[in-house]
């Protein structure tokens, strides 16, 4: 059996299949639906008609759990554009190849002649703080 989920709305009675999903129903046959309906979410809520005030309760009243789940959910959809993004970045910023670990950055710190124990970062950032 393969399972296949996907979120969408009731319109009329009728579910609609996300053109991305219909070949990979196409020529299954029988299949089996089960519903699981969701609450509402805060996050739902808000980007409806709520006047301000209602929208800015229902977000300061939600759960950990909840916002975990809205969270969890939207990155979920949205990790290529994330994933694209992220690329993009690191390559504007000449940045490439694999990360290293803490031991072989700290070896090529020392080589360069970086002494990491004189806290060099950590001072210029204490110093422009206190600017």
């Amino acid at each position: 059996m393969q399972a296949i989920e996907f979120q969408t709305r009731i319109t009329n009675g009728a579910i609609t299949i996300p053109l991305e999903l219909t070949g990979k129903l196409r020529g299954l046959g029988l299949v089996r639906v089960i519903v699981l309906a969701e609450e509402e979410s805060a996050s739902a809520v808000v980007s409806g008609s709520a006047d301000l005030m209602e929208k800015e309760y229902l977000l300061a009243n939600q759960t950990a759990a909840e916002r975990g789940a809205i969270l969890l959910r939207e990155s979920k959809l949205h990790q290529a554009e994330i994933s694209a993004a992220a690329a993009a970045a690191l390559a504007e910023m000449g940045i490439s190849g694999e990360p290293v670990g803490a031991q072989k950055l700290r070896e090529m710190m020392l080589a360069d002649g970086i002494n990491p124990e004189d806290n060099e970062f950590s001072r210029g950032i204490i110093e422009m703080r206190e600017e």
